[in-house]
């Protein structure tokens, strides 16, 4: 499964955002933690992480009798790439649109 797939649902966007904390990135989340305060049952979690898992944004590993799940970072490398250059043409173009409105605001 490719990234944008799975990142196209937006429990498992939550999902990543939750494990991309500074927190999570030291010592993983189980899923527990990953339902806490969301209102998705942990059934609904883990089928979201078994896709995470299976596109390569997330591992899972145990840590004594609890399996903690991690984001992957750099599966997401790819993601960036592709998006870069249409991030940094809409910038520009946010930009020159920011000082066609400000030369209307001097005149």
């Amino acid at each position: 499964m490719d990234i944008f797939q799975a990142m196209a649902d937006p429990t498992r966007r939550n999902i990543i955002e939750r494990l991309s904390s500074y927190q999570a990135a030291k010592t993983g989340l189980s899923i527990k933690e990953l339902t806490a305060d969301t209102g998705i049952s942990r059934q609904a979690v883990t089928k979201h992480l078994n896709v995470l898992v299976k596109s390569g944004a997330v591992k899972a590993e145990f840590k004594g009798k609890e399996k903690r799940h991690f984001l992957k970072h750099y599966a997401f490398s790819g993601a960036f790439q592709w998006l870069a250059p249409i991030a940094e043409e809409w910038d520009e173009r946010l930009i020159r649109l920011k000082q066609h409105l400000n030369k209307g605001d001097i005149e």
